[in-house]
């Protein structure tokens, strides 16, 4: 993904998080300060979480990768 598109989709996931939040202060679930760490927690974790995602997809697409010699004199006969 290019840089401009993952700045506009964390800004959208902060308003949806900051929304979200809103809401529970609002109701009396949770305080305002408890709100903003978890905003700011949930910013956090959402990156890294789509980083080990990330890097889990192209180990299993690099699995699938792995060729014998054979396999690829095969693949490139064919």
């Amino acid at each position: 993904m290019n840089p401009p598109l993952i700045e506009a989709l964390y800004s959208v996931l902060r308003a949806l998080l900051s929304t979200g939040a809103g809401y529970l202060v609002g109701q009396g679930y949770l305080a305002v300060e408890i709100a903003s760490s978890l905003v700011g927690l949930l910013m956090v974790l959402a990156p890294m979480a789509w980083g080990v995602y990330q890097k889990y997809l192209a180990a299993e697409a690099a699995k699938r990768e792995v060729w014998t010699e054979e396999q690829r004199a095969q693949r490139v006969a064919s």
